[in-house]
Order: C-alpha cells, then sequence, then structure tokens
C-alpha cells in the first residue's frame, strides 16, 4: 500500500492501482471515516498537511474501477488515448 500526498498526480496514481493494488491517500484527519472506497482509501494527514478532498479520491476511485473493467474487456487501457 503506498500513501500518496496531496495534490495527486492523477496519471501516475492510477498507474499504480489499475493493476488492483489498493492505494493511500492523505485527508483531512475530520475526513477520515468517510475516505474509505473500494480502490482508494484515506489516511489522516500530518500535521501542516491540508490532504486531499473526498471528492477527488471519490472520482480517483471511479477512474481506477473504470481502467479496469476496460483491462478486463480488451478494450484498452484508458491511459491509452488511441485505444
Amino acid at each position: 500500500m503506498r500513501i500518496v500526498n496531496a495534490p495527486l498526480s492523477l496519471v501516475s496514481a492510477m498507474s499504480q492501482s489499475s493493476h488492483g493494488g489498493r492505494m493511500s491517500v492523505a485527508v483531512a484527519p475530520q475526513s477520515y471515516i468517510y475516505s474509505h472506497f473500494r480502490h482508494v482509501s484515506g489516511v489522516p494527514a500530518s500535521d501542516g498537511q491540508s490532504g486531499a478532498p473526498l471528492t477527488s479520491l471519490r472520482i480517483l476511485d471511479i477512474m481506477i474501477e473504470h481502467q479496469q473493467v476496460r483491462l478486463r474487456e480488451g478494450q484498452g487501457s484508458l491511459l491509452n488515448f488511441t485505444a
């Protein structure tokens, strides 16, 4: 499991989780209990760190799911713009 600090690099984050791995992203400590999705989980941010918004985690989770579906169906990768 890898912890990604905000701001996220979307392409990097998706490539790390596109093969079934789970990713952890720093979020505001008060948002921690709401930050667990299928492919992405939140961890409390350190002092002085703002963390990623929950909407970004949800969007990232949806995009990873979409990429995994495309790969399973043989439609190529979401990151491959020619497919």
